[in-house]
């Protein structure tokens, strides 16, 4: 035998002994060549399996793939495996279906090995040279796959091309409706599967709906509540029977009393003796009560997780209803809305068109500026600001799903890109919309709804990327800046301005004919399909790009009014600001010194109006000069006009009762949402965006100072106090830290003040409240504000010692944070642990621990440091722990279905083919 060092000197020479192979020789299939012994066979050492699979790894020419499969097997084994000549040549003929003799791929693969002079190179020469081992990419590192992972990925294809095949040739409308899905149901590691299916099949077909497999689990109707209603009715019985057999004795007849004595043996007791059948009335009591409960906490249960779950996925709908006083029940008949909707969008009055060239000469560009689309990065951005359920159009398509199908997104953006600068032809579907009329107030008659409209998603992501360029290009104000505007030129001009409120008649029905004519509607009242309806002309509400449009044809407007009339100016520094009215999308204000001219610009508004297809709504518009009483309502000295949303009166002063009723509503809004059935984590997400929010819009147009913010976080605390969210004791800063920093998520009232405020304002307030030094930026105030509540809570000795380690490398505050983020409890719970976290529960001074009696009773050494409850209450807790880990991993792993952990127990080794699981028990 050769020693080691003689073996690795030898060369690497490959015999010819072996004899050719036969005429006859048998063909290969490579799908027969498998990693499987045939039952009865000799079995097949791992080495083997380990060869055929480098073999399949290996690609290459007809000529070439012997030399790289064997660079790759010596690079592996040093030499070839025994047997691995004929799995060789058997997977060689496999693949290439060519007859070939061993001695034949011998020489072939004998290639792999020689050097520029023709000789052949030794084991460690070529190892040096040759590091062919393949390395796996980092996306394959990336994506470790259980062989459970690869058994749900196929059963996904499977299921993938079994919808694919159903659903390739039907009608984009008529496919079947995808459902909204609560983030406590959802499987995002299916949906991730469904994804990369989606993306492999991408490549050579188009995709389609696949909703019904991302959910957890099929839902099975259980019947335990109906059972237990029978043992209740079965006890109740049986209750009966027994206060018979104690007040009409003699009434009992046979079979009741056989029936009582089999009651009773059940418990073994005898029915003639009294103290027994005292005990059994008792037993059935107290058994009644305990399934009365039990039916009780699960009706809680349910009804918690229905109001979560109508939160998550109805936003809208769940603040609509948390206001509402009552269900709107209405009178108005289907034929009655009918027959005005039906000449809805059609209007048949014709435009002056003589007077278009007056507005709009000026103003012609002859070719466009700028020619731009949002590139595909913006594209996506635009995909992930989408809200996931947001009513779905007639594709049925709910955002959620297109933000998840991410392999999608090249392909929708290619489309789009196709249908807007290439001015592609669209089918008929993608024009295609449901419109929902909602009832305004107690509605009386057919108008008395408001039509909102629900375009496809391709549609909504189109008109979204044409929005985008739009707000890029856009050199305007928003409606909180017009308010402010408004504010500052009243206070100028000391409140003696003239002025006219425009309101404007059916804006949706008019202006816009050439994109509308391609419309067709869907038209619903409720759940009820009222009719179809062909569109003409008009504008969408709940379409994105239909109040921009309306804004193009009000603009010539806009500017013809600021080139021929007076205007108001206002010094700023060396410039100045000029205006004679104030423009938000269909809100108008005329402004001026006097009636005369304020007369003339309201004529000429009308003329314009005329023009365009609109018209002036006198019912709804309103004025302080008599001059133009005709025009809208003349506003009295105690009567006021509703503008941008701020109650202003004839004078243009902001009426007291104002700052009162934003108040009043803030804190009656945030009352209901305590009063509800959500989950702390969406309770305060739902004050952050339906109970504090509307203060955003007021704050720097209502005079308010840094005190009265202050009040209001105060009373938002007592409310929350009140209905048992937060405790007196507990830490006052935690309600404003993130929920990934161990807080509670509110939205500070007094730090959103300072954020939505003009900085030129109130920076040097900032510098000074917070000591900065350097220039003032949204995330330095952030950071300050995060920073200055932090302090707070250093000085606090008990409430402090939570985020002591907060500064320790070692501590992922983040992932402390887990329960806060992803956690689903009550708000009472919430409000416990934080107590417990915060050390609220000992409150008393000078109080001994009850079982060491040494030491005083704090949490700390209730929780960790009591010698006496080490053997029995922290080997429990431990235990217990261990217990609920390893019913986990066991679920995780196939290893158990049990869904109670009290029905489980520890095995010190438990394994199956997949895993194995040992615990130091």
């Amino acid at each position: 035998m050769k020693g080691k060092n003689e073996e690795e000197g030898a060369e690497l020479k490959i015999a010819e002994t072996t004899p050719a192979a036969p005429n006859n020789q048998k063909t290969y299939d490579i799908n027969s060549v498998s990693l499987s012994t045939e039952p009865g066979g000799p079995k097949r050492s791992n080495k083997l399996d380990s060869l055929m699979a480098v073999l399949r790894e290996v690609e290459g020419a007809k000529y070439d793939w012997p030399r790289k499969s064997f660079q790759a097997i010596i690079s592996r084994w040093n030499q070839m495996p025994k047997g691995g000549w004929n799995k060789v040549l058997e997977f060689y003929c496999a693949k290439f279906k060519e007859k070939i003799s061993i001695v034949r791929i011998k020489k072939m693969a004998q290639k792999a090995h020689e050097n520029e002079a023709g000789t052949l190179t030794r084991v460690r020469e070529f190892k040096e040279e040759n590091t062919t081992k393949r390395r796996k990419t980092l996306d394959e590192i990336a994506r470790v796959c259980t062989i459970k992972d690869v058994e749900r990925q196929n059963e996904i294809d499977k299921r993938f091309k079994e919808m694919w095949t159903k659903i390739k040739d039907a009608d984009v409308c008529s496919v079947q409706k995808t459902r909204k899905i609560s983030s406590l149901k959802a499987n995002y590691e299916i949906i991730e599967s469904l994804n990369l299916v989606a993306g492999n099949f991408l490549l050579k077909n188009k995709v389609n709906n696949m909703n019904d497999i991302i959910t957890c689990k099929g839902i099975k109707k259980s019947v335990w509540k109906e059972s237990i209603e029978d043992k209740i009715n079965a006890m109740e019985q049986k209750k009966t029977l027994f206060d018979k057999c104690k007040f009409e004795k003699d009434k009992i007849t046979e079979e009741e009393k056989k029936a009582l004595r089999k009651c009773m043996r059940e418990r073994n007791l005898i029915l003639s003796k009294a103290n027994d059948v005292i005990k059994m009335e008792l037993y059935l009591k107290e058994r009644i009560l305990v399934y009365k409960k039990k039916i009780e906490v699960y009706e809680k249960r349910k009804a918690y997780r229905n109001e979560n779950t109508k939160f998550e996925l109805y936003r809208g709908r769940y603040y609509r209803d948390l206001n509402a006083e009552e269900k709107n029940n209405h009178k108005v008949g289907k034929k009655e809305i009918e027959d005005f909707w039906s000449k809805m969008w059609e209007n048949a009055k014709q435009e002056t068109l003589e007077n278009e060239e007056e507005y709009l000469w000026k103003y012609k560009i002859e070719q466009p500026s700028i020619n731009a689309f949002p590139t595909e990065e913006e594209f996506k951005n635009i995909i992930g600001w989408l809200p996931n359920w947001k009513a779905a159009g007639p594709d049925r398509v709910y955002n959620f799903f297109i933000k998840k199908m991410s392999c999608l997104h090249g392909s929708l953006y290619k489309v789009i890109k196709k249908i807007c600068p290439e001015s592609y032809t669209e089918e008929e579907w993608f024009y295609r919309g449901i419109t929902y009329l909602i009832p305004k107030g107690q509605p009386v008659e057919g108008k008395d709804f408001r039509p909102i409209t629900c375009m496809s998603n391709l549609y909504k992501l189109t008109t979204k990327c044409i929005t985008y360029v739009l707000q890029e290009l856009r050199k305007v104000r928003g409606a909180k800046e017009q308010a402010m505007t408004n504010n500052m030129l009243n206070r100028e001009f000391n409140y003696k301005i003239k002025t006219a409120w425009i309101n404007v008649k059916k804006a949706y029905d008019s202006t816009i004919e050439i994109l509308p004519s391609k419309w067709n509607l869907e038209i619903f009242e409720g759940n009820e399909k009222i009719m179809e309806k062909k569109a003409r002309r008009g504008i969408l509400q709940g379409d994105s790009l239909s109040p921009l449009l309306f804004v193009l044809c009000i603009d010539p407007l806009s500017r013809k009014l600021n080139s021929i009339y007076p205007k108001l100016s206002i010094p700023l520094g060396e410039q100045a600001f000029v205006t004679n009215h104030l423009l938000f999308i269909d809100d108008l204000k005329i402004l001026a010194e006097n009636e005369e001219v304020l007369k003339e610009m309201i004529d000429e508004t009308r003329k314009f109006f005329n023009t365009v297809g609109l018209e002036i709504n006198a019912e709804k518009s309103a004025t302080n000069s008599i001059r133009c009483k005709d025009e809208g309502k003349l506003l009295e000295g105690h009567e006021g006009y509703k503008y941008l949303g701020i109650t202003e009166s004839h004078e243009g002063k902001i009426m007291k009762e104002t700052k009162e009723k934003i108040l009043k509503a803030i804190l009656l809004r945030i009352e209901k949402l305590c009063k509800t059935k959500l989950n702390a984590k969406h309770l305060f997400k739902a004050i952050n965006e339906h109970g504090i929010s509307p203060i955003k819009y007021y704050i720097g147009i209502i005079d308010a100072e840094p005190e009265e913010y202050k009040i209001i976080d105060d009373n938002i605390g007592k409310l929350l106090i009140k209905y048992h969210v937060h405790q007196q004791p507990a830490t006052k800063e935690r309600l404003y830290l993130s929920r990934a920093e161990l807080g509670l998520g509110l939205q500070c009232v007094e730090h959103k003040k300072t954020g939505y405020t003009y900085l030129s304002i109130i920076e040097g307030y900032i510098k000074e409240k917070y000591k900065l030094k350097e220039n003032v930026t949204a995330k330095i105030l952030i950071e300050a504000q995060t920073e200055s509540l932090y302090s707070d809570i250093k000085i606090k000795t008990n409430h402090s010692k939570l985020f002591r380690p907060r500064d320790d490398p070692l501590i992922d505050i983040k992932q402390a944070a887990t329960w806060l983020t992803k956690g689903n409890m009550s708000p009472r719970e919430n409000r416990n642990l934080f107590a417990l976290q915060d050390r609220n529960i000992f409150l008393e001074k000078r109080i001994k621990c009850p079982h060491c009696h040494e030491y005083a009773k704090t949490v700390d050494h209730m929780a960790t440091q009591c010698d006496r409850m080490l053997s029995h209450y922290y080997m429990r807790r431990h235990n217990e722990a261990l217990r609920c880990i390893h019913l986990q991993l066991c679920r995780t792993y196939g290893l158990s279905h049990a869904k109670r952990i009290r029905n489980h127990s520890v095995q010190e080794c438990i394994a199956n083919e997949y895993v194995e699981i040992r615990a130091d028990t």
